[in-house]
């Protein structure tokens, strides 16, 4: 994209944004400014608005999160340095030729068990575009032959020949290889602005700060003298103090931050560029602009510098003394978060201070990142430039044999390997360059994907959820079971059983707008099945909740009978649509081999399935579309007006999402198989677009197939500038804007909505994926062998309140690795 062209997507606003503009700049020339340059022509963003009234609590605390922690992406520092791993190098075929890997594969347990069916690979492929991080189950063997797990990654083919690189020596080159995705600390640049400046000679060339600009300062971090300074210095000279006899440090977040001020840093009389001082706030990637008085006038092209890409504007409120916030983006550096509130005041400096520095790292590392800034194609240089170099190193270029599988004992080579990789992590840590440092950092109030524990030790397997209002209902292999929490204490959970064991479901869904309650019942023998998995053929019952809820006795399969949805025989999945008929009418879509039956609502008929005291209720067969292969994944769309029939999305056997209009009966092909990669549908599902999430009409397709999320618009266009890709292929998704959670084997990944970054990753043994209609539900392995149901609030993910009170949160226990769930 070329710096003068406007990103669609990287003005779009958020819901939580105020509305960001785009600055074409230069601004109207002002008296002595220079001469605008081609640089100037770059279209900023300015993401914050001070009118309006002061929002008290500041920025919401639960939303100030670090995008892609280095302790949870630095996969080859924390899992991999100084244990047993193998290392192997090849080529990937591509369209362009041949590109040098490296591919490490680290084989674990999960869950502290030492079961084969416990297993798991942890892989790391390494490239020009940088790491890109995989788990997959072990299947059959302890053993995965690297070029089946290259293939895994989705990048291409792996070359012929596959090394396995056995010198120890390595470990400190793929160490350097992962520093390369950015900095485990930070430095930014502070300057102030006086009225009447306008460019950046006069502003440099303040020689002192104010009493106002000082408190900042000190708002800011701590003034640390930088002679026989030990910890994190920024570039600055801490031997000679040549660079300045102070300076500014803290700590946020467990990263080390050095701040280079420029009424801190050497000043000349006899140089007016000031470039003692420009050398170093204009080679920061973000800049804080503190204004002495509030309403001077700023812009971006006032600063000559090709590397600043964020400049956060700070202003003091003169009759109260709150701080605003400003922030110009360039558009080549995509949306990162914390979005700022509106209005975007600040009463507590601390609020300020920690929304700030989280915003400036979270910009950093969005700028490196970002394929549209210089900063891509230096850093895929200099990998590019170490991967040829390990091939080098380590190649065997005389030899043709393929090293795929080595099977010679070899314990001393091993241990050797560990205590090398051993000694590099103790030297990292020692030295404050560890990225899983904590250093400084504090724990904050609960987050907002907290989960609570509403039910222990449930000792049946439940095979399906559905929530109702505060409540839950499973199906088991014992019947379908209501668990009322309400305010009760998970040792104190009650359970009622609603449908006996002589019907097991497989699917489940609760639909209050039409009042029914849909259930998937397939077969069930339980000495040839483990447990039944969905997606077997069964039949379809649609129960008004009257009649599910308030019987004295459970309904059994007999007494369900009448409940039968017609032309449902050999039903493998369904999908309800939850809102009114104003909006939709389709009501309901079945998926029966590879035929999508599709019913609408009619309570005047007089054919179809009698209700409860509340009337009757029928369902009308409207459409019956057939696609190329069995469905896997199913949803229900919002039409292009409202009170129309909809669309329907659905995900293929074969890898295929298309979608269907209802009103034209025109299939759309959403997503393609690949022939690099086998794709596997996971869930589709509709969702709202960020842009406006209140208004009708204003949806997208969100598709999950293998670990990978990708966003479409109704007419198959790309609907986000971002994909959203896991640690591993999900086996549920919740999308709680701005948040898009991922419930892998033994872990769940939280991924902010604002450009598809990892915020979180939490460690759940056993982990199960329930449901997300209301609150979000999963299981996890309890103390007795039975299961622990959690709760995560969807209210205090969408940051509308936090735990309540009298629910105990789950707590968490450090290990040797990975934290617990007790």
């Amino acid at each position: 994209m070329a710096c003068a062209e406007e990103s669609p997507e990287l003005s779009r606003s958020t819901k939580y944004n105020s509305e960001p503009s785009l600055l074409s700049l230069p601004a109207t020339p002002q008296r002595g400014a220079r001469k605008p340059s081609a640089l100037d022509m770059e279209i900023f963003r300015c993401e914050g608005d001070s009118e309006g009234a002061l929002n008290k609590s500041g920025a919401d605390a639960a939303t100030i999160m670090l995008e892609n922690p280095e302790g949870e992406t630095r996969w080859y520092f924390r899992y991999f340095l100084g244990h047993s791993h193998e290392n192997y190098m090849t080529h990937l075929v591509t369209a362009a030729g041949k590109e040098p890997v490296v591919l490490s594969v680290l084989t674990e347990f999960l869950g502290g068990s030492s079961s084969l069916e416990s297993k798991q690979i942890r892989a790391i492929l390494w490239s020009k575009a940088g790491s890109e991080r995989l788990l997959l189950p072990v299947r059959g063997k302890t053993h995965m032959d690297p070029k089946k797990i290259i293939f895994e990654f989705g990048k291409g083919l792996a070359d012929k020949r596959i090394e396995l690189i056995s010198s120890a020596d390595v470990q400190r080159d793929l160490l350097v290889l992962e520093e390369q995705e950015g900095a485990v600390c930070f430095k930014f640049g502070i300057l102030p602005v006086l009225p009447g400046q306008t460019t950046d000679d006069e502003m440099f060339s303040n020689e002192v700060g104010t009493p106002a600009f000082d408190t900042f300062c000190a708002d800011m971090g701590t003034v640390v003298q930088l002679r026989e300074w030990k910890g994190f210095r920024g570039g600055l000279d801490v031997k000679n103090a040549t660079t300045g006899e102070r300076s500014v440090h803290t700590t946020e977040s467990g990263k080390e931050i050095m701040f280079h001020v420029s009424t801190m840093l050497p000043y000349s009389r006899e140089n007016p560029q000031q470039l003692e001082r420009k050398r170093h706030l204009g080679n920061d990637i973000c800049n804080i602009i503190f204004l002495e008085e509030e309403g001077t006038p700023f812009s971006p092209d006032m600063i000559k510098s090709k590397f600043n890409h964020i400049f956060a504007v700070v202003s003091r409120q003169k009759e109260t003394g709150h701080y605003t916030l400003k922030v110009f983006t360039r558009s080549t550096v995509p949306e990162y978060g914390p979005p700022l509130p509106s209005p975007a005041v600040f009463a507590d400096p601390r609020d300020l201070r920690r929304f700030l520095l989280v915003k400036l790292m979270n910009g950093e590392k969005s700028a490196l990142a970002s394929p549209h800034t210089s900063f891509a194609m230096k850093r895929a240089r200099t990998l590019q430039a170490l991967l040829v170099q390990i091939h080098e190193s380590y190649g065997l270029s005389s030899r043709s044999i393929v090293n795929r599988s080595p099977r010679v004992a070899r314990k001393q080579v091993e241990e050797s390997f560990r205590s090398a990789g051993q000694a590099i992590k103790v030297e990292k840590v020692a030295a404050g360059s560890a990225p899983t440092s904590q250093q400084g950092f504090e724990s904050q109030a609960a987050m907002p994907w907290t989960p609570v524990c509403v039910a222990r030790d449930l000792a049946h397997i439940i095979l399906c959820s559905s929530s109702w209002e505060s409540d839950l209902v499973v199906g088991t292999t014992a019947g379908l079971l209501h668990l009322p929490f309400g305010a009760q204490r998970p040792s104190e959970q009650a359970q009622r059983v609603l449908v006996d064991e002589s019907l097991i479901i497989a699917q489940l869904e609760f639909d209050e707008t039409s009042s029914m309650v849909y259930m998937l019942a397939v077969k069930y023998d339980e000495e040839e099945d483990d447990r039944p998995r969905r997606g077997r053929r069964g039949i379809l019952y649609a129960c008004p909740l009257s009649e599910l809820l308030h019987r004295d006795r459970p309904l059994n399969k007999k007494t369900m009978r009448p409940f039968q949805i017609p032309t449902s025989k050999d039903a493998q999945l369904f999908a309800v649509n939850r809102e009114n008929d104003t909006v939709c009418l389709t009501k309901l879509a079945v998926a029966v081999g590879r035929k999508i039956r599709v019913f609408q609502l009619n309570r005047e008929t007089q054919s179809g399935i009698a209700g409860g005291g509340g009337g009757a209720v029928f369902f009308v067969m409207t459409h019956e579309a057939t696609v190329a292969d069995n469905v896997e994944t199913l949803a229900i769309g919002h039409g292009n007006a409202a009170g129309s029939a909809g669309q329907i999305c659905a995900g293929l056997r074969t890898g295929d999402f298309v979608s269907i209009d209802l009103e034209t009966g025109i299939h759309l092909p959403l997503l393609g198989r690949s022939e690099e990669f086998k794709c596997e549908p996971v869930v589709c599902m509709n969702v709202p677009s960020p842009r406006s999430e209140m208004d009708y009409g204003d949806h997208e397709w969100l598709l999950c197939y293998n670990q990978i999320v990708v966003f479409k618009d109704t007419g198959a266009q790309t609907a986000r500038f971002f994909d959203v890709r896991f640690s591993a292929r999900p086996h549920g998704v919740a999308y709680v804007y701005p948040y898009l959670l991922g419930f892998l084997s033994d872990s769940i990944e939280i991924i902010t909505l604002i450009n598809g970054s990892l915020v979180k990753t939490m460690t759940v043994p056993g982990l199960s994926f329930l449901c997300a209609k209301h609150d979000v539900y999963f299981t996890s392995f309890g103390r007795e062998g039975g299961s622990n149901i959690f709760r995560i609030s969807r209210d205090s993910l969408a940051g509308k309140h936090v735990l309540a009170d009298g629910i105990k949160a789950l707590s968490f226990v450090p290990t040797t690795s990975n934290p617990a769930f007790v």
